[in-house]
């Protein structure tokens, strides 16, 4: 049995931004086989500043490593922060709503 989904004009633009941003990323991306030859950190970091680099070790392990911003650094520290993380779960399981009629009476305006 087969299936034919439609997408939203607005759904298949957002599909063609992803799969052109992945495949721009995957293209510009350096890679670096850490496991041959000598490697200097410091032109492993400038080379990050301008593009993705994918790190090799002889282990068969991968890592990426990327130019961090601020926004870069809050999501890190906001996923890793267990209060952050309770609240999240506490208001995915909101399912009430209040009308704007209401908080406005709340809030006295």
């Amino acid at each position: 049995m087969k299936f034919n989904v439609g997408l939203t004009p607005s759904a298949e633009d957002d599909l063609d931004y992803y799969q052109v941003r992945e495949r721009r990323i995957i293209l510009d991306m350096k890679t670096i086989d850490l496991s041959r030859g000598r490697h200097s950190l410091s032109k492993v970091l400038a080379a990050a500043k301008t593009e993705t680099v994918l790190l090799h070790l002889s282990s068969g392990e991968e890592y990426l490593l990327e130019h961090a911003d601020e926004f870069d650094r809050e999501v890190a520290a906001l996923g890793r922060s267990e209060k952050f993380t309770s609240f999240l779960e506490a208001r995915a399981k909101e399912t009430g709503r209040i009308p704007l009629r209401e908080v406005r009476r709340r809030r006295g305006l």
